[in-house]
C-alpha cells in the first residue's frame, strides 16, 4: 500500500469511527438519563449496555486499524485520543453496572424482610454470600487490558459490601494470571494486604503512560515485521 493509499484508508476509517463515536455518545447519554431516574429500569439499562458493548467492539477494531496506518510521529497523539474515549465508555458501563447491582440489592432486600427473634426484636435474615453473576475475564498483566479488567472487577467484587477484604483478595487471586499473579504472589490473604495488592496492581499495570507505550511498541513491532 502506497503512502497516499494509507492516508486515504486511514481517513476513511476515521470518518467511520467518528460516526460510531457519535452514536456511542448518544447511547451513553441515554444510559445517564436512565440512571438519573428515581427508579431506573434495570432491564432497559441491560439492553443499553449490550448495545454499548457492540459499539465498543466496533470502535476497538477501527482504533487498531487506524493505528496501523498512522505514522510513528502521529501515533502517540492518536493513541491518547482513542484511550481517552475508551475510558469514557468504560466509565459509563461501570456506572450502569453499579446501578443495576444496587437496584438488584434493593429488590432482594424487599423480598427478604426483617424477622423477629424470640425476644421480639427485629433482625435481618442472614443470607449466604454468593459471587456476583457478572463474568470477569482473567487478567494476565497486559497493561492495555487493565482498565477493562478493573472495571469488571471493581463492580462485581471490589465494591461488594457483602464480602470482607480477605474474601475479595481470594477472588482477586483467582482472576490473576501471568505477570499480574506474580506481582501479588508474596502477599498472604489479609485485609491490609488486599489494599496493598490493589495499590500495587494499579501502579504497575494501570498507569496511562504504560498503556500508550504498549500501544506504541505494538504498532512499531507490526511495522518491523511487515
Amino acid at each position: 500500500m502506497t503512502g497516499d493509499e494509507r492516508r486515504t484508508e486511514a481517513e476513511r476509517m476515521r470518518r467511520k469511527r467518528g460516526t460510531i463515536r457519535g452514536a456511542t455518545t448518544r447511547l451513553i447519554n441515554q444510559i445517564d438519563s436512565e440512571m438519573a431516574k428515581p427508579d431506573p429500569d434495570t432491564d432497559h439499562l441491560s439492553t443499553l449496555l449490550e448495545m454499548l458493548s457492540a459499539k465498543e467492539d466496533s470502535l476497538s477494531e477501527l482504533d487498531h486499524g487506524i493505528e496501523r496506518l498512522t505514522t510513528l510521529d502521529d501515533l502517540e497523539t492518536e493513541i491518547e485520543a482513542s484511550e481517552e474515549y475508551k475510558e469514557r465508555v468504560i466509565m459509563s458501563r461501570s456506572r450502569a453496572q453499579r446501578t443495576i447491582k444496587k437496584m438488584e440489592e434493593v429488590n432482594q432486600s424487599a423480598a427478604h424482610p426483617r424477622v423477629s427473634d424470640a425476644s421480639g426484636n427485629s433482625v435481618p435474615q442472614r443470607q449466604s454470600v454468593k459471587l456476583p453473576r457478572l463474568i470477569i475475564d482473567k487478567y494476565n498483566g497486559d497493561v492495555s487490558m487493565w482498565q477493562e479488567f478493573w472495571s469488571q472487577y471493581e463492580t462485581a467484587i471490589h465494591e461488594n459490601d457483602a464480602l470482607c477484604k480477605r474474601e475479595k483478595f481470594t477472588y482477586l487471586k483467582t482472576y490473576l494470571t501471568g505477570a499480574a499473579a506474580k506481582a501479588v504472589a508474596g502477599l498472604v490473604l489479609t485485609d491490609v494486604n488486599y489494599d496493598s495488592a490493589i495499590t500495587l496492581l494499579q501502579s504497575r499495570f494501570g498507569r496511562k503512560d504504560l498503556v500508550i507505550s504498549a500501544h506504541m511498541h505494538g504498532r512499531s513491532h507490526i511495522r518491523d515485521c511487515g
